[in-house]
């Protein structure tokens, strides 16, 4: 069981790479409360379906009201780049009955509080991107990443302010100055603000003396580079084997919007050991970010196909994104199996529970396409959000997620 929430860990942590911040909150205005409002800010056409905020009181923890962004919510071009050279945009949600400039999307007509109070933002799986507080953070803790104050609201129409380098490490650094709804706040200059690197792919593969780690990124900013650590064990003590300090390969692009692609292989292994990599990235402050985390095995070297494949059947084991996703009912899933062997292909939720076993057994080698009903082990739909499903032979562990929307 510790070894399967490790895994869960590492899937969700590897899921919200972070590129939509909470940029602007009005809480308290002058008299009268009448012009409340929270902004985002994020990539031009960056798709915040399902997407959340919620605002939490500090005082106990409940949850004040919770706004849901609908099926064609993107995030507009405001016609600004950022360091890199992307496109980026601001998304404006308001009080119902107050009057705010720019504003896309109404919360309803209950109050932003004072504070201590909080905001949270969530992904359509509902995983926490951000949380913020004002006023201190009161009740609020727990939960990753953390609660973090960026400062005191006051009684003279003004707002919160993020800086221009959006980021975790500067919570402590947002101002509170004159609102600029839709627009960038006046403590940002246009072309400075700084969005995180964005990987848009982390792929492993093994051969009989080595295992290659490849991953590509689309932009990047203030990133000084890469820095890869290795364990035997998924649960054990990781290692760094390579870093961007020694190896001119591993070193970033800086600030770019253009496509990079970096190749790091493993000479150091041996046959019949499976490994586990975490690749971070690194930025000019020093703060490292995990982006992914990948295993693999060194390949055996074998004189003929191996037993049961047959001439077209698969060389190795394989589980394969689901498609489609996020779906709604059905959803397909994909495996190789090269050798005879007993397999659990099973879906859990976010907490680890189980909630439907697609396959176990014992199976021929072959390719197999599984479908999932978005149904329980006892036929009842479940509901919608993040879920994983996790592919075990004894000699192969993979898992991936997936996303339901009803």
């Amino acid at each position: 069981m510790k070894r399967l929430l490790f895994v869960f860990f590492c899937l969700l942590s590897c899921a919200a790479a972070q590129e939509v911040f909470f940029n602007e909150i009005r809480a308290n205005d002058d008299g009268t409360d009448d012009a409340e409002f929270i902004e985002l800010i994020g990539p031009a056409g960056f798709d915040l379906s399902g997407w959340s905020v919620k605002h939490i009181n500090g005082t106990g923890g409940s949850v004040i009201f919770s706004f849901t962004f609908p099926d064609d919510a993107v995030i507009p071009d405001a016609g600004i780049q950022d360091q890199s050279g992307r496109e980026i945009g601001f998304v404006v949600l308001k009080n119902a009955d107050h009057l705010v400039p720019n504003a896309l999307y109404d919360w309803g007509n209950i109050g932003l509080q004072n504070g201590p109070d909080g905001l949270e933002l969530l992904d359509a799986g509902g995983l926490r991107i951000q949380a913020v507080t004002w006023n201190g953070t009161g009740d609020l803790s727990g939960g990753e990443p953390s609660w973090r104050n960026v400062g005191n609201d006051g009684n003279d129409d003004r707002s919160l302010c993020a800086p221009d380098s959006l980021s975790e490490l500067y919570m402590a650094d947002w101002e509170y100055i004159d609102p600029t709804p839709g627009m960038l706040n006046l403590n940002q200059t246009s072309g400075d603000v700084s969005l995180p690197v964005e990987l848009i792919s982390f792929t492993i593969s093994s051969a009989e003396d080595h295992i290659s780690l490849r991953w590509a990124t689309a932009s990047e900013v203030d990133n000084l580079g890469f820095i890869i650590r290795r364990s035997e064990k998924i649960d054990g003590s990781f290692s760094t084997i390579a870093s961007y300090k020694t190896d001119e390969s591993l070193q970033g692009a800086g600030n770019s919007s253009q496509l990079h692609r970096y190749t790091y292989d493993d000479l150091a292994v041996f046959s019949g050991i499976t490994y586990w990599y975490q690749l971070f990235d690194v930025d000019v402050n020093g703060q490292e970010t995990l982006k992914g985390i990948r295993s693999a095995a060194t390949r055996a070297p074998v004189s003929e196909p191996p037993a049961g494949s047959g001439s077209d059947g698969p060389g190795e084991f394989h589980l394969y994104q689901n498609y489609p996703n996020p779906f709604n009912p059905e959803t397909r899933i994909d495996i190789d199996i090269p050798d005879e062997t007993v397999a659990d292909l099973s879906v859990f939720d976010i907490l680890g529970k189980k909630i439907i076993t697609l396959l176990a057994g014992k199976i021929s080698a072959r390719s197999y396409s599984i479908y999932w009903n978005g149904k329980d082990s006892g036929g009842d739909p479940v509901p919608s959000g993040l879920y994983f499903y996790i592919l075990n032979t004894g000699d192969y562990y993979s898992g991936k997620r997936m996303l339901l929307i009803r």
